[in-house]
């Protein structure tokens, strides 16, 4: 079966190179064959305008030269092209002059007796235009007609169409139309030829290195199905994604080509598996934070406050650290919200948090705790400790430039301390702390009381 591949290899690259170097010698040969005629026909065109140029030069009028010498055998005569006038202080030369009356009469005389002494010059360095021209004069009618047309007959519309014109300082004299290739020139044939000569020996290297490549190609084929073992193992091994680079159509591209979807379809399901379970691990993750936060005003709720200061209440048990709970009341936060709206007492709220998160310790914990209620855990503090904690937030709320939030708003807030962490648990703290928070309040709100503290303020 190897071996077979590699034949196919070989015919498929020496069918491929011969089908492409075909196809570009076709085209090359077809531009080049529509360059040359472009080229031919351009300068033919200027040749023959240069002809007749010269003959309205020579004569002033296509008439006047009629009647002393016919155009094509101006053209024969030529010596006017025999000297190129090399610069263009003789440009407005011409080195033939037209022929006179006498000797326009002498020469017919002379070549109607068959003893033309001396007949008119021939450029014998000039070869033959592979184009003939038709041409007209400006109304259409045809001067020269390049035997295919009556000379004197009125153009046919299809070659007056074609017309190119011909002009003598700067006016139009004449119209030319190509009507007629002639065979091409051995120049040209000479290199039509060297173009084909190209090709055939691009077709030969061409062939020899599809042969080359095909043994080359094949013999790495070969190696495809050791590739694909490999492959196979480094899947067993837990690497899903794996590509072999067998491509081809045969029993064992076929294999190839299975082998790379499995195991793209079970790297990307096990991807996605992982993405998902990442994403459900993310999910639950937020939604168990949002469950321990209060939608108001982002702090933690009761719930996880409670969870979270019982770890710490147990720990201070265990280790003899300090432990201080604090419970804060916005005091006459109803009055706030009749007075000025629901609205401005949620911003209240929510400016009081920030606060509160702004001015305690990284290991402290704050909290929403119902309300207007908030409550704060603070380690390691004792109630001396504490009560300065506490008198500080108290005096940033009072100071609080209220009134940009509505005018005439002013805040404040009632706090109760608890230090004392051998009454049993954590709750009872809490309610050692909302006992004193009630006393701050009876005494006048906007104070903080502390275990022997007597509610009034520094």
């Amino acid at each position: 079966m190897l071996r077979s591949i590699q034949t196919k290899f070989t015919v498929a690259l020496l069918s491929v190179s011969l089908t492409s170097i075909a196809l570009v010698g076709v085209t090359a040969q077809g531009l080049f064959l529509r360059q040359l005629n472009s080229i031919l026909a351009k300068d033919a065109f200027d040749q023959f305008a240069s002809d007749v140029t010269a003959y309205y030069t020579a004569y002033g009028t296509w008439e006047a030269g009629q009647n002393l010498e016919p155009f094509d055998q101006f053209v024969r005569r030529g010596c006017w092209l025999i000297e190129a006038t090399p610069t263009a202080a003789h440009s407005e030369a011409l080195p033939c002059p037209p022929l006179t009356l006498d000797e326009a009469a002498a020469d017919e005389s002379a070549a109607a007796s068959g003893s033309l002494d001396n007949p008119p010059p021939i450029v014998t360095s000039r070869e033959p235009s592979p184009f003939q021209f038709v041409l007209l004069d400006l109304d259409g009618t045809v001067l020269v007609g390049a035997e295919q047309y009556a000379e004197g007959q009125a153009a046919p519309a299809e070659i007056w169409r074609q017309r190119q014109d011909i002009t003598v300082a700067g006016q139009e004299v004449a119209f030319a139309v190509p009507v007629r290739q002639r065979k091409l020139a051995v120049v040209d044939k000479t290199y039509l030829q060297a173009v084909r000569t190209a090709i055939g020996y691009g077709l030969i290297l061409a062939t020899g290195l599809a042969i080359a490549l095909g043994l080359l190609l094949g013999r790495r084929l070969s190696r495809s199905l050791q590739e694909l073992i490999q492959a196979v193992n480094a899947m067993g091994r837990g690497h899903l994604r794996q590509t072999v680079t067998v491509n081809t159509q045969d029993e064992v591209g076929l294999l190839a080509i299975a082998f790379n979807t499995m195991s793209l379809e079970l790297a990307s399901a096990y991807e996605q598996m992982h993405t998902l379970n990442q994403t459900i691990q993310a999910q639950a993750n937020t939604l168990q934070e949002l469950s321990n936060r209060d939608e108001l005003t982002n702090l933690h709720n009761r719930r996880y406050f409670n969870n979270h200061v019982a770890h710490l209440f147990s720990q201070s048990q265990r280790d003899g650290n300090a432990l201080t709970l604090m419970l804060a009341d916005l005091d006459n936060f109803k009055r706030i919200n009749d007075r000025f709206s629901h609205r401005i007492g949620d911003a209240v709220l929510q400016a009081v948090s920030t606060l509160l998160k702004q001015h305690i310790r990284e290991c402290d914990i704050v909290a929403r705790y119902g309300g207007e209620e908030f409550v704060l855990a603070l380690p390691d503090n004792n109630a001396q400790q504490g009560y300065q904690v506490a008198e500080k937030l108290r005096r940033l709320i009072e100071k609080h430039p209220w009134q940009q939030l509505h005018p005439g708003l002013q805040v404040t807030i009632s706090i109760g301390l608890c230090d004392d962490t051998t009454v049993g648990s954590h709750e009872q703290m809490l309610a050692c702390a909302d006992e004193r928070l009630y006393r701050a309040k009876r005494q006048g709100r906007n104070q903080v009381i502390a275990e022997g503290g007597d509610g009034e303020r520094d």
